[in-house]
């Protein structure tokens, strides 16, 4: 029977994969080596705030159109605006609904490392999209986010992308706990999504998985330069999936550098 296309897996069916037990996942999320996430049902509570860390233009417009920031993880509804500018790149917002797949923090994760009953349940005020999202947007003040341990999950690229060198961090440090970071995540994919469009084509670039399975030829250059390929077919696709090139008109006399030599 063929395998299916995994979004993501419970925290025990992640451990039973990884040849780890929930407590060790639970380690290595606490430690900041693992983002481990929650599915939290629609949930409508008081004001919010969100944080949005990049890409602000496009988010402007999508929360001006439908007030609302979404991808195929989350929903964040009933969004305005607080202080932003349309240009700004990070900027505040306020909002009173989510639902889907957010990360934790680690100080999060580490109490449900040191408790071990599986009906053990906190309240977080603070939440993130996870890494495989387009975008990167921090959540607090959240009120009444219930979660248990059988709430969480780890996606599925997280898994196969993997790295047991990682150094530990202790709880509390890295990623989303210095609000003043600014990842820029969606940049870097779409830095990764044109370098591909202009050495493989268009085609290879909106759909790069075949790059890097058996035979590609992102995964045969590397094996000429003896490089081990950093991530899975399946991994880049994912970060690329959502990501929109940005292309600018360009005149006769721009484009046509023969003429000039």
């Amino acid at each position: 029977m063929k395998n299916i296309d995994r979004m993501y897996y419970p925290l025990n069916e992640a451990a039973e994969k990884m040849n780890f037990n929930v407590q060790d996942l639970l380690h290595l999320g606490a430690t900041g080596r693992m983002e481990i996430c929650a599915y939290i049902p629609k949930t409508t509570t008081n004001a919010f705030s969100v944080q949005v860390r990049e890409n602000g233009e496009f988010v402007y417009e999508q929360i001006k159109k439908r007030a609302e920031v979404w991808d195929k993880f989350y929903l964040i509804e009933n969004v305005s605006f607080v202080e932003c500018s349309r240009k700004a790149i990070m900027f505040e917002c306020q909002a009173d609904t989510l639902s889907g797949f957010f990360a934790l923090h680690s100080q999060d994760i580490v109490k449900f490392e040191f408790n071990r009953k599986d009906d053990f349940e906190i309240e977080t005020t603070s939440l993130m999209t996870p890494y495989t999202s387009g975008y990167d947007f921090h959540l607090f003040d959240v009120q009444g986010v219930k979660i248990t341990k059988n709430n969480l999950v780890v996606m599925a690229v997280n898994l196969e992308d993997f790295n047991s060198s990682q150094v530990a961090k202790r709880p509390g440090e890295g990623r989303g706990d210095d609000k003043k970071s600014v990842p820029n995540i969606n940049k870097q994919a779409r830095l990764i999504k044109t370098l591909i469009r202009i050495h493989y084509g268009e085609r290879d670039a909106n759909n790069p998985r075949g790059l890097l399975e058996p035979g590609g030829e992102l995964l045969n250059d590397l094996d000429k330069l003896g490089i081990r390929p950093p991530v899975s077919g399946k991994s880049l696709k994912t970060w690329l999936e959502d990501v929109e090139l940005e292309y600018v008109e360009i005149s006769k006399n721009d484009g046509d550098i023969s003429e000039n030599h």
